[in-house]
């Protein structure tokens, strides 16, 4: 089986998502939606749909961790049709 790289980050972190985090996007999802919480939470239950909700929140756990981790450098600014950069 082939991963893509934010994949195989969550197995080797071994990336969770606890019951309070899944509530808590289902919460925001049922406000924005003008829903029940406990309805829609139902719902995406009986069709499987909250385990991608889970699988997203765990690919969103890799991008912060990565986002935090990343080393960034100033660069050069280019504008268009200019050979060298602008500090």
């Amino acid at each position: 089986t082939s991963y893509t790289p934010a994949e195989a980050k969550v197995r080797k972190e071994k990336i969770e998502i606890k019951d309070e985090e899944v509530d808590e996007e289902v919460k925001k999802y049922a406000e924005n939606g003008k829903k029940d919480f406990q309805t829609l939470k139902n719902t995406m239950l009986e069709n499987k749909t909250i385990e991608n909700l889970k699988y997203r929140l765990k690919l969103r756990k890799v991008q912060d961790m990565l986002y935090k981790n990343a080393k960034l450098e100033k660069t050069k600014n280019l504008n268009f049709g200019d050979k060298e950069g602008k500090e």
